[in-house]
């Protein structure tokens, strides 16, 4: 059964990888406003006072979603790749698919979700601009136990990009611990 799993997961990632689209160039200048060619992935997150940042040398990746969560929707993933000091730390984003309805998404506050359930566990908290967040201590996955998600910025990029920004706070825990989380991010996600 773990073989199988295994394979099941690589599939995934391999189909995800293949689905992925670069956006943006090398400009560090996060654009904010104005010519929107040039754009600078980012997260930075603060955990109990302790602050990182890091530039995504990756795109984010987007799929579809099963068929048992709102097929209009996409999500896109940071790919889970490590800040400086190995910090396990990432953000998918829930979007939808459509060019015309994520650009007709509202700049509001929207959902958080953990990534200690899985996808089809969190089904009904699965919306446009959702954002889940996905840490991991060394002690396992981290649960949010409550949070909200401010999208700041939705701007077309190109015929099937747009550049999305918000910020975050977040309560996570695992077995042991709390950790307060606050953080912003400005991603590009592929659309139809």
């Amino acid at each position: 059964m773990k073989k199988v799993s295994s394979i099941l997961l690589f599939a995934i990632m391999c189909i995800a990888t293949l689905s992925f689209t670069a956006c943006g160039g090398d400009d560090d200048d996060v654009v904010d406003g104005g010519d929107s060619g040039n754009v600078a992935e980012y997260l930075e997150v603060d955990i109990d006072g302790s602050k990182y940042r890091q530039h995504f040398s990756l795109p984010f990746m987007a799929m579809n979603l099963p068929s048992e969560v709102d097929r209009s929707l996409w999500v896109s993933s940071s790919v889970e790749e490590k800040f400086n000091g190995n910090l396990d730390f990432a953000i998918a984003i829930y979007h939808k698919s459509n060019m015309n309805a994520l650009l007709g998404s509202s700049t509001s506050t929207y959902n958080v979700i953990g990534n200690k359930k899985n996808i089809w566990q969190q089904a009904s908290d699965i919306h446009n601009l959702t954002l889940q967040i996905l840490y991991n201590n060394g002690n396992g996955n981290c649960e949010v136990t409550s949070g909200t998600h401010k999208v700041t910025s939705i701007k077309k990029k190109s015929n099937d990009e747009v550049i999305i920004s918000g910020t975050f706070t977040t309560l996570l825990t695992d077995n042991n611990n709390t950790y307060d989380v606050s953080g912003k991010y400005q991603v590009c996600v592929t659309v139809e």
